[in-house]
């Protein structure tokens, strides 16, 4: 998104920080430990949830994510939203019109990676949607990562092409086989 990787370091934080926020409150934070080795963040939709709530706090976070602007100029900033807007899991409600829980976001501490953290939180997440009876869905922009989720039981549902980027969203759906 941000070319320049000393410009990445201080922007992604601020816009990470933002969106965070953003999906707090129809999410949850599941960890390996109190450590936070690695962690998962989830997004599940919950019937009565508020498309106008949701757009005014969207406006809030924007606004949040303006100090950014000491990093970046307002041209690099407004496309940087464009690009998060076209990454946005609208998909999901295309595709499913069911209740869900969204794999959203992956993270694991750099001294732990390789440790399988990753698979034992995707896991735990799948075995969470299958007792529920509902979709567990996820996005990926790195085509590498695509086998790893399909290993999982996770399948391609759509691929969208990221305007004013060369990145494309891969969007998935884990397929219960039992």
């Amino acid at each position: 998104m941000f070319r320049d990787r000393i410009k990445r370091k201080k922007v992604l934080p601020i816009f990470f920080e933002t969106y965070v926020q953003l999906v707090y409150d129809q999410g949850s934070l599941y960890a390996t430990s109190s450590e936070l080795e690695a962690i998962v963040l989830t997004y599940e939709d919950r019937k009565g949830n508020s498309k106008f709530v949701y757009l005014i706090k969207k406006i809030k976070n924007i606004l949040k994510a303006l100090k950014a602007l000491k990093y970046i100029s307002i041209k690099e900033f407004l496309r940087g939203l464009r690009i998060l807007n076209k990454m946005d899991s609208s998909w999901i409600y295309e595709k499913i019109n069911e209740e869900f829980i969204h794999l959203d976001m992956i993270a694991v501490k750099k001294e732990y990676k390789g440790q399988k953290l990753s698979s034992k939180l995707i896991r735990y997440i799948i075995e969470e949607s299958k007792r529920r009876k509902i979709f567990c869905t996820l996005e990926t922009h790195n085509l590498k990562n695509v086998g790893i989720y399909n290993h999982f039981g996770f399948e391609i549902v759509e691929v969208i092409e990221i305007p004013d980027s060369n990145l494309k969203q891969y969007c998935m759906v884990y397929k219960d086989k039992s």
